[in-house]
């Protein structure tokens, strides 16, 4: 039987990416992959603060990857 999948997309505002963030390790500690989709933007703040935070999230089923947001880099 195959490891159930679950693609994760939050809305990039305040206050949907941590309760998602939770989830995706809630349901990642039960054994499920997570696809863990930002924008470039999100993802990069996001993944800074992992390193300070989370480092035991690097072992885990959790993927996190990017997609662009369609903004410059002066319009974030």
């Amino acid at each position: 039987m195959s490891i159930p999948t679950v693609l994760v997309l939050p809305l990039p505002f305040q206050g949907h990416i941590n309760p998602f963030m939770n989830l995706s390790i809630k349901l990642a500690d039960h054994g499920f992959k997570i696809i863990f989709v930002n924008s470039d933007f999100i993802h990069k703040r996001m993944m800074d603060s992992l390193v300070e935070s989370h480092e035991s999230l690097r072992g885990s089923n959790i993927k996190f990857v990017s997609i662009p947001d369609g903004l410059g880099p002066d319009e974030d």
